[in-house]
């Protein structure tokens, strides 16, 4: 197997071409063999290109497939390897069947196109992916630059405050050490590690300034009150409350204003503050707001579901303090046994992780990744998480007078136009029939690229109108007389009966589906 990649010829032979270096000096620098050099020098084409006749799909076509993979992915949607094999059955007209393109067609058509790849898909809510646009990430920006402005707010008076949550007996899986063989002398892949029991669920609000500091947590525990016990002998120096789940509500999130964030980040004089957070309703009660005008600070939510790409402490501080607690509950682990895990413990552990974790280095890095602290909102416009504008493609200048055909009558007059052109000689018309041909083919392989990516589009609008019709309301099914358990027979029984109090007449169900195509 050679050990360069057509990206390497291209780039040897451009540098032979434009008389940067000697065919000896490319050979070595990207390691191409002198006489492929010559030989794509003096015409000869790739390998894929030179054996496409032999390939289902021709170049144009598998061009047109890897735009559409592209486009997905930019907007998220990424197809499977059972989708892009379903399209490409669709663009040949063949029968959709695993054997309709050989089973390593993917593969083959990967290694053909190195500018795509397999990836893991990361799954994220549809309402995050659809809200983090570039217009509603860039408007927000632009809010953020002018209040700063017009309150005169330095970097040091920029506070992000958010709340994160722990599973406090939870442990991460982690690469450990055992016995490779089973008794049976079969390859062991994985073995159990001891873990506590404890799923309690224990909420943290958390803030960090722009001068580099943090405020003291807030620690939510599940309870009616705090208990001596859940406090370990050395005390970690936050604030500790308590609700019904361990979740935060209005009242603690006004108490965590006027108990922790007025009082421990107070500018000199009468600076203005500016304090980020998420859109959550707790967030956002009169009084909140009210305190926070008497006190000088400016509010700014974070647009609904971007904290994922505008919130400093998702963006650094969260993932790896809890990397670390879980580290140091996996070596406690160890020590006790997996036994259940106290309050008292995860106190304790979770101080630890914080000291680690909540120091100016990685402050700084957080307001720096968000954009805010320096100023920088390119630098999240051009994340992939964030959704971009499509941009209109500049118009195209043709320096040949063979455009390209969209329909038989284009080619009739092109064909027309080469026979009857008196200045051209029969290689010049030969010439002028191929490329017409090749922008033929092109087009043909762009519309019948689309029709198949319609032919998709038509059967997910199929299923969602089958899905619409059959949504059932909330009813009740009752068991037989003298039964406990609804068994198939009650609930196909209650199912019919629906169906008969919901048929639709034709005319009803045309103007519903006229309804649903707009």
């Amino acid at each position: 197997m050679p050990s360069y990649s057509e990206f390497d010829v291209s780039a040897a032979v451009r540098a032979v071409r434009e008389k940067q270096m000697s065919l000896r000096a490319a050979e070595k620098k990207f390691h191409v063999p002198r006489s492929t050099i010559e030989g794509r020098i003096g015409g000869a084409k790739p390998r894929p290109e030179s054996h496409a006749f032999e390939q289902k799909l021709s170049i144009e076509q598998e061009r047109e497939l890897c735009d559409w993979i592209k486009d997905l992915d930019k907007r998220h949607q990424a197809p499977s390897h059972a989708r892009i094999r379903r399209v490409a059955n669709l663009v040949l007209r063949l029968p959709v069947s695993d054997e309709s393109l050989g089973q390593g067609w993917i593969q083959q058509f990967l290694k053909r196109h190195p500018d795509i790849a397999t990836l893991n898909g990361d799954p994220h809510e549809s309402a995050r992916v659809n809200q983090a646009t570039e217009n509603i990430v860039r408007d927000w920006f632009e809010l953020y630059y002018t209040e700063k402005a017009k309150y005169r707010i330095s970097d040091e008076n920029i506070h992000n405050m958010d709340e994160h949550g722990l599973c406090i007996g939870k442990i991460n899986p982690r690469k450990v050490i055992g016995q490779a063989y089973t008794n049976w002398g079969q390859l062991r892949k994985r073995t159990r590690i001891r873990n506590s029991q404890k799923r309690e669920w224990v909420s943290i609000i958390e803030c960090i300034s722009g001068n580099l500091t943090s405020p003291q947590p807030l620690i939510i525990f599940a309870g009616k009150s705090i208990q001596l016990n859940w406090v370990p002998n050395e005390v970690p120096p936050y604030k500790y409350t308590y609700s019904e789940k361990a979740w935060s509500n209005s009242d603690i999130c006004l108490w965590w204003l006027n108990e922790i964030f007025i009082p421990q980040t107070r500018p000199q004089g009468s600076a203005y503050r500016m304090l980020l957070f998420d859109n959550h309703e707790t967030h956002l009660t009169d009084e909140f707001l009210h305190n926070c005008r008497r006190q000088r600070i400016i509010v700014l939510p974070l647009p609904p579901h971007t904290s994922d790409v505008l919130q400093p402490l998702d963006l650094i501080m969260f993932s790896p303090i809890k990397g670390k607690y879980k580290d140091k509950l996996y070596e406690l682990a160890q020590l006790n046994d997996g036994s259940e895990t106290k309050k008292k413990e995860f106190l304790y552990l979770y101080h630890q992780a914080r000291i680690e974790t909540f120091h100016q280095e990685n402050i700084k890095s957080a307001f720096k990744t968000a954009g805010l602290i320096p100023f920088n909102p390119e630098k999240v416009v051009q994340k992939d998480a964030v959704l971009k504008t499509p941009k209109t493609p500049p118009p195209v200048t043709r320096e040949s007078s063979i455009e390209t055909p969209h329909g038989p009558q284009d080619i009739e007059k092109a064909l027309h136009a080469i026979s009857s052109n008196p200045n051209w000689n029969t290689p010049t018309r030969y010439a002028k029939t191929t490329k017409l041909c090749r922008k033929t083919m092109k087009t043909w392989a762009s519309d019948v690229h689309k029709i198949s990516q319609q032919h998709l589009e038509l059967e997910s609008k199929q299923y969602k109108v089958d899905e619409f019709l059959q949504t059932k309301p909330r009813q009740s099914i009752q068991p037989k007389k003298g039964r406990h358990l609804v068994d198939n027979e009650d609930a196909e029984k209650a199912v019919k009966k629906w169906k008969q109090n919901t048929e639709l007449d034709p005319q009803q169900g045309r103007r519903l589906r006229d309804r649903m195509k707009a």
